[in-house]
Formats: C-alpha cells, sequence, structure tokens
C-alpha cells in the first residue's frame, strides 16, 4: 500500500476512535442522551485530533512509527480538547 493511503485509514480510524469516545464521554455512558449536537460537538474534537496528527507527521515520519509517541499524542490531545 501507499503511504497516502496508510494515513489516509490511519487518520480515519483516529477520528472515529476520537469522535465515538467523545460522545460517549459527554452523554456519560446512556447513550439515549445522544443528540445531533454532540454528535457535531464530538466530530469538532475529531478533526482537531486529525489535524494535530496531520501537523504532526508533516514534521515528523520517525516518531509516527513508534505506538507510545501515537499513543500518547491521542491522550494529550483528547485530554486538552474535553
Amino acid at each position: 500500500m501507499g503511504e497516502s493511503l496508510l494515513m489516509t485509514k490511519f487518520s480515519l480510524r483516529i477520528f472515529a476512535m476520537m469522535t465515538l469516545s467523545c460522545m460517549m464521554n459527554m452523554v456519560t455512558g446512556n447513550m439515549l442522551l445522544i443528540s445531533p449536537q454532540h454528535l457535531v460537538l464530538a466530530s469538532k474534537v475529531g478533526l482537531t485530533c486529525v489535524g494535530g496528527f496531520i501537523l504532526v507527521s508533516l514534521t515528523t515520519n520517525r516518531s509516527m512509527r513508534s505506538k507510545y509517541f501515537l499513543t500518547g499524542y491521542v491522550f494529550a490531545v483528547t485530554t486538552v480538547l474535553d
């Protein structure tokens, strides 16, 4: 696979993880309370996280291969945004 296809797949995976986790935390696990406003806000958090991921990946490719760096990055961005 090409490098750009891998980055696209990884970006979509980060977006989905961030959006779903943010939405679940906003309603504290009660799925019946989810509204379109929750989805919009959670999508903004997901897009911000993916945007930061793309900026980081443009600066250095070596650190993107480290699962510890990626875990720390996702944790830090989610903590700051939430």
